[in-house]
């Protein structure tokens, strides 16, 4: 699945936005000062790996294609 400039603009600014929140919701994230283009990075990290996990999908460009042997 590819996102046109408009909507991959529009997922960044929610991304962002869910970043803030799960900063000022953690503690230990506002604690150590995590900022939020950081803490929301690795939610995005773990639904991605969740969502690849459990579907076998891979986001291209994420990861390096497996090595065929």
């Amino acid at each position: 699945m590819q996102l046109a400039g408009f909507a991959t603009f529009n997922v960044a600014i929610m991304v962002l936005a869910a970043g803030k929140l799960l900063t000022r919701r953690v503690r230990l994230l506002s604690d150590f000062s995590i900022p939020e283009p950081v803490s929301s990075g690795l939610l995005v990290r773990l639904l991605v790996a969740r969502q690849q996990r459990l579907t076998g999908l891979r986001c291209a460009g994420c990861w390096p294609a497996p090595r065929r042997r």
